[in-house]
């Protein structure tokens, strides 16, 4: 059993990592549909390992869950009305961001990048 959840936890990491060096870039693609699944991946991802601890992209050590709230955050402005339709009813499912994140989202600085 300790094998197979090992295994297992090292995927997940590796998924983790894979999306980390991306940056999660995809938000920023061309097609909607990419980032409407991207915001998707993104929620899985923050809602299965919320206390995940990853480098956020100005070199902070940060929680799974509010780096991933935060960038979802970053696409309520977006151009397209689905992308924002997505960004908002998956902010509204988040759950335990931590108050620094909620009050970033609240003073507008989380749209920083």
């Amino acid at each position: 059993r300790v094998k197979i959840l090992d295994r297992h936890w090292q995927r997940i990491e590796w998924v983790i990592g894979d999306l980390e060096k991306t940056r999660f870039g995809l938000l920023k693609d061309d097609y909607e549909e990419v980032r409407v699944y991207s915001l998707q991946l993104i929620w899985i991802l923050c809602s299965l390992y919320p206390d995940k601890i990853i480098s956020s992209n100005i070199g902070d050590k940060v929680r799974l869950i509010d780096d991933g709230f935060s960038r979802i955050c970053s696409l309520i402005s977006d151009v397209s009305l689905i992308v924002r339709i997505t960004a908002s009813g998956l902010l509204g499912s988040f759950q335990n961001v931590s108050l620094q994140f909620l009050l970033q989202t609240f003073s507008k600085n989380c749209y920083r990048w």
